[in-house]
């Protein structure tokens, strides 16, 4: 069986495109797509003060992996600076990075009919259990975010990258997760390692966000910080009271530095 799973000592992801059609692949169709339990999607407003008592968070004592700034063109939609997530819902990492997504779009905005999601049984680590995008609303006075869904649980095509994106992709070699910041700042790795979820349910890793001491606060935590300080960069700072907070400016700084 071929593996979709890349991890080096810099870089954790799946692939895109290399074992369409996978034998012995689960199917997962039947528990995905359902409403995501009103206090999942309560939780995903984690409190200021847990966000900033974690920082860039260091699950298991390890850094989480940050966005880097980027010189590829700007990426906007009607008339705002866009966020481009591109992922694979077979993908545990993708399901990692989920989490931390939900969290730092929701200090910008309102998310409307999110899923249940379930990465797929047969990719390492299994059966990572997250949020669906895929059918969701999202609306912000600040920014768009586009959720490209490349390939389902089960590893079939769902859509095509777009060509304002594709390039940056491209370069990032079609890896997943891959989020695209408006051009600014780009994510070409996972956060931090999805092993760490294994054997959570959806309702024990969204409680364990309010509780700054606990792994998965300092991984999803910890890495909603870090995508809130790159989504900053394409807003002009605003809103103020999320952008100019001292947790979020200083890990701007780094990414700049």
């Amino acid at each position: 069986m071929l593996r979709r799973i890349v991890t080096t000592l810099t870089a954790m992801a799946c692939l895109s495109g290399t074992a369409a059609g996978m034998a012995g692949a689960a199917d997962v169709t039947n528990a995905n797509y359902q409403p995501l339990p009103a206090a999942v999607v309560r939780d995903l407003a984690v409190p200021v003060s847990t966000l900033d008592a974690v920082g860039a968070g260091k699950p298991n004592g390890q850094p989480n992996q940050a966005p880097r700034l980027s010189t590829e063109r700007r990426i906007r939609e009607d008339g705002k600076p866009e966020v481009a997530y591109v992922l694979g819902e077979f993908c545990p990492y993708c399901a990692g990075e989920s989490w931390a997504l939900a969290v730092a779009l929701s200090r910008f905005g309102t998310f409307i009919d999110l899923e249940t999601l379930t990465s797929n049984s047969e990719d390492a680590p299994p059966s990572i259990q997250t949020i669906s995008f895929r059918r969701a609303a999202y609306e912000s006075r600040y920014l768009a975010f586009d959720p490209i869904v490349d390939e389902d649980a089960n590893f079939k095509p769902v859509e095509h990258v777009p060509a304002k994106v594709m390039p940056a992709w491209n370069k990032a070699h079609n890896g997943l997760p891959f989020i695209d910041f408006g051009g600014r700042a780009e994510l070409t790795t996972s956060s931090f390692s999805p092993t760490l979820l294994k054997g959570l349910s959806r309702v024990q890793i969204a409680s364990d966000l309010a509780h700054a001491g606990r792994p998965v606060a300092q991984a999803i935590d910890g890495t909603a910080n870090q995508l809130t300080a790159a989504i900053c960069l394409v807003t002009g700072n605003k809103p103020g009271k999320v952008c100019r907070s001292k947790t979020v400016a200083a890990i701007q700084h780094s990414l700049r530095s």
